[in-house]
């Protein structure tokens, strides 16, 4: 369908991370969507009615069953109570069935950040990072300091993806991969950055390709990468000789586009 669109001239882009795990909330996952409809409040008083909640326990686990079923649902929530935890450990914690244990989590603590491990398959992945509009991102954002167990993808997206696909795989060439970190990216924002030219603003990243690679892990998601020598954002050191210094020379960047409320 992106291809067909962008034949006839449309403008889509999209962008990967290189994980076969995916990152949302269990309402996302596990609710469908009419259970949702208008909110916390409307949630809670469906599960209060007996008739409805025999209608979400079985479409609960028709959810979860198209996922891989509650093994494959791991909670990475800020609430230390129920971080690194599948929804099927919990559940045998909690001594109660799933959509029991689905219900409370969404009763007492409205919602909780989930991943779905095993969601993408490793050759689609593959796939999709040939696609010369496809750019790279970790989808993700830091999480909180509760978070032992959280997504890799914030500490290693990129060089996870320029390992598989480029440095120990022949899927893409090493500069085809950089420039969906970069280039792309800055194109598509309409940003003047994304490629070391003459007159570009100096962000520049130096890599040691043989030491390039992600740490994270499932298990161990805060994890550093390495193979990163030298980062030079708005022409001042960041990171020199692999030594994080602390330089804070980044700005908000506005979009070149006029804005609704402008």
């Amino acid at each position: 369908m992106i291809e067909e669109a962008r034949a006839r001239g449309v403008e889509i882009w999209a962008a990967q991370h290189p994980y076969t795990a995916t990152q949302s909330n269990l309402r996302a996952y596990a609710l469908p969507r009419w259970a949702t409809a208008g909110g916390q409040e409307e949630i809670v008083r469906r599960f209060a009615n007996p008739d409805t909640l025999a209608i979400l326990r079985v479409q609960i686990m028709e959810s979860l069953a198209m996922r891989g079923g509650p093994e494959r649902i791991l909670i990475v929530d800020g609430d230390p109570a129920l971080n690194g935890r599948t929804l099927a450990q919990l559940a045998a914690e909690w001594g109660m069935d799933v959509p029991s244990t689905a219900q409370r989590i969404f009763t007492e603590s409205g919602n909780a950040s989930v991943m779905n491990l095993d969601l993408y398959d490793i050759e689609n992945t593959r796939y999709l990072a040939r696609t010369p509009w496809m750019m790279t991102c970790t989808d993700g954002r830091p999480p909180s300091e509760t978070q032992l167990i959280t997504h890799p993808r914030v500490y290693g997206a990129f060089p996870r993806k320029l390992r598989l696909f480029a440095l120990d795989g022949d899927d893409v060439s090493v500069p085809f991969a950089i420039r969906s970190f970069s280039g792309l990216a800055a194109d598509f924002y309409g940003l003047e950055r994304g490629y070391v030219e003459e007159g570009r603003i100096a962000d520049i990243v130096v890599l040691d390709l043989d030491a390039y690679r992600d740490l994270a892990t499932y298990d161990e998601p805060r994890q550093f990468s390495e193979g990163v020598v030298h980062v030079l954002v708005n022409g001042e050191f960041a990171i020199r000789e692999g030594t994080f210094l602390e330089t804070v020379a980044g700005r908000a960047i506005r979009a070149p586009w006029q804005h609704m409320n402008d």
